[in-house]
């Protein structure tokens, strides 16, 4: 399970506005994370974690997992590799 479809699980029936809200991010956040066009940095998985800590191993593990050093776009092609 990637970053969009964890954060709209967790999400659940709130609107993007009231999740961002309760983050303390801005709606625009919310919504590239579910398009799987933005990863989540620190402040929104700290809030994450704060949400939803029995959640805790599987974002701490999706966080320390991802590529930071390459956009979101070309992860998801990427095949590995050099």
């Amino acid at each position: 399970m990637g970053w969009a479809e964890i954060v709209r699980e967790i999400r659940g029936d709130k609107t993007q506005k009231e999740f961002a809200r309760l983050l303390g991010v801005s709606q625009r956040v919310i919504s590239a994370i579910e398009r799987g066009e933005l990863s989540p940095g620190g402040k929104v998985l700290r809030a994450l974690l704060k949400v939803t800590p029995e959640r805790r191993e599987e974002l701490l593990s999706l966080f320390l997992s991802q590529d930071i050093r390459k956009p979101i776009k070309n992860r998801k092609t990427d095949k590995g590799g050099s």
